[in-house]
């Protein structure tokens, strides 16, 4: 009876282990559906971040682009009336010089 008894423990303190481990387990994977959930979060912020700096890239390359496109026509009319100039210039001396004979 004694041996059946203890046999009896042997086996309670055998399942008590298995539940204990369980029950870790358990927690365990508490934690670790809470940090992946946390992870989730920061994954879809660090996401949305991500978008809206491209976005801003995007604009600042359109707007780079705009002003590159300025900047040419700016130089294109400055070309165009220094020639005009020159030209102007070149008429005055001739009249200049039909003046003065």
């Amino acid at each position: 009876q004694l041996s059946q008894k203890n046999q009896q423990l042997q086996e309670n303190k055998t399942k008590e282990s298995t539940l204990l481990g369980l029950l870790s387990k358990m927690h365990s994977n508490d934690d670790l559906e809470e940090r992946n959930e946390m992870a989730k979060d920061e994954n879809e912020k660090a996401s949305k971040e991500n978008n809206d700096l491209h976005k801003q890239l995007q604009a600042t390359k359109a707007k780079e682009s705009k002003m590159k496109t300025l900047l040419g026509k700016l130089k294109d009319a400055l070309e165009m009336s220094e020639k005009e100039n020159k030209e102007l210039q070149t008429q005055l001396q001739n009249q200049l010089q039909m003046h003065l004979a």
